[in-house]
Parts: structure tokens; C-alpha cells; sequence
């Protein structure tokens, strides 16, 4: 019998692209300087490069971790399954009510209303089921009335089958592509754009053998010297205008120009 999957509640991301955990300084004053003289950083761009490459590094930091712990797509799946299969009770238990049941619900949604029409603190406000707003004419109110409660429910419904139809088939595991690719693009935009210097990553066997692949390898082994393997083809994914061009068969050639001026 296949072990049941249960959803990880709770879990928290400590993914950010503004303002990610920052624990420790990545690159310190000799790595960095290195980078630079290594790959003639012009002095002008020099701290802005060293800002940006460190945030680069811990938004890089912090999506690993997530990808790390993060749910699987299973375990997804499962959460989902259990909030429509909650909604699906809930609905066999509102229709129908008897006829003295959904009197009694109404007229206690009725006393809730008109609590929030006058009193501030009204429970119906505090939960959100009324929200005042100015018009021309006055105070105007978007409420939730009593035939909406089942609507709602029914929308729940919906929302989980459209989101468990959205969860790719066949892959349990965890995505670990979107720091690689969020780094590898910040970091080819500098050199590209920046720098004004061609991106060319030509791998042998995941070697990178240009100025460019260089230089993306010098700025990832501080982060992660597994990962450098893996820069090129990160960069095809990121990179769509890459002209990709066989110099031989054991080998590719990833080329793009100058950004113009």
C-alpha cells in the first residue's frame, strides 16, 4: 500500500528577491577585489557591482534554502485535496438545511449586519465581511450576504480543481532551476549590458573556456562550485536571444552580442 502523503503545514519561504536573509558577507575584500582585477572591473561600476553581486549572492542563498525544505509537488497536491474535500463536507452539510435551520442562520446573519452598520467594532467588519468605502453620496458598503456564504464555498471548490490541474504530472520532487537561473541572469545582464562585452559561453563538458564563462564561474564558486557546471545551461534558459551555434559536435557555442547602444 503507497505511503499517504501528508501536506507540510506551516512551512514558511525565506525566498526574496528584496530583501533576502543576509547571515554572513559572501565575497569578501580579497575575493571580490580578485574578480575584479581578474576580469578588469573598470574602477567607476566598482561598488555598485560589489552591492549588487553580494544581494545577487544572498537572494541566490535564500532560494536554495527554500528549494531545499520547500513542499513537493505531491505534498501540494495534497493539501489542496484536503481543503476540497473539506469544502465538499461543508457543502453537503449547507444543502440543503431544513427550512427552521436556515431560518435561524439567516436571521443571525441579519443581527450581524446590522451590528456593522453602526458599530465600528462589529465582528462582521473585523473578519472582512464588511468594508465601508467613501462615494459621492456618502458611506457605501460591500458585504457578504448569507446566499454568498455557499457561493463562496463553491468557488473554493473550483479554485482547488483549477490549482490541482496547474501542478505538473509526474514530477514529485522539487524545482532547484530558479536561483541558478535568477543569478545566472542578473549576473550575465553585467557582463552583457554593463560591461558591453559579448556573452559567449562555450562548454566542454560543462568547462565554460571563454572570458564570459570566466567570469560567471569566478562569481559563483564563493556561492556554490557545484552549481558552475551547470552555468550553461542555466544561461539557455534565461537567455532565449542566445544564438546558439555548433563550433563541433562535442561541444556548443552560446553567443550574444554587444547590447547595442
Amino acid at each position: 500500500m503507497p505511503k499517504r502523503v501528508v501536506p507540510k503545514r506551516g512551512w514558511k519561504s525565506q525566498a526574496s528577491w528584496i530583501n533576502p536573509p543576509k547571515p554572513s558577507v559572501i565575497y569578501s575584500e580579497d575575493v571580490f577585489a580578485k574578480i575584479c582585477v581578474t576580469h578588469k572591473i573598470p574602477s567607476a561600476i566598482k561598488e555598485r557591482f560589489q552591492r549588487n553581486l553580494e544581494h545577487w549572492g544572498h537572494v541566490y542563498n535564500s532560494f536554495e534554502a527554500d528549494a531545499d525544505t520547500k513542499p513537493t509537488n505531491a505534498q501540494i497536491a495534497a493539501a489542496i485535496r484536503e481543503v476540497k474535500a473539506s469544502a465538499g463536507k461543508l457543502l453537503s452539510r449547507m444543502s440543503p438545511f431544513d427550512d427552521e435551520t436556515d431560518r435561524v442562520m439567516a436571521r443571525a446573519w441579519f443581527d450581524l449586519m446590522q451590528d456593522a452598520t453602526h458599530n465600528q467594532n462589529a465582528p462582521m467588519r473585523k473578519v472582512g465581511a464588511w468594508v465601508e468605502f467613501d462615494t459621492e453620496h456618502g458611506k457605501g458598503a460591500h458585504y457578504q450576504d448569507w446566499g454568498d456564504i455557499r457561493i463562496a464555498v463553491r468557488f473554493l471548490n473550483l479554485i482547488c480543481d483549477k490549482a490541482l490541474d496547474a501542478i505538473p504530472r509526474g514530477q514529485r520532487g522539487r524545482k532547484r532551476h530558479s536561483a541558478l537561473d535568477m543569478w545566472a541572469y542578473q549576473v550575465a545582464g553585467f557582463w552583457l549590458e554593463d560591461l558591453g562585452r559579448p556573452l559567449t559561453v562555450d562548454a566542454i563538458k560543462g568547462q565554460g573556456i571563454t572570458p564570459a564563462s570566466h567570469f560567471l564561474a569566478d562569481c559563483m564558486k564563493p556561492l556554490n562550485p557545484k552549481a558552475v557546471c551547470s552555468l550553461p545551461t542555466a544561461l539557455k534558459r534565461v537567455r532565449p536571444d542566445l544564438i546558439r551555434v555548433k563550433s563541433a559536435p562535442h561541444k556548443v557555442q552560446l553567443l550574444m552580442q554587444t547590447k547595442p547602444a
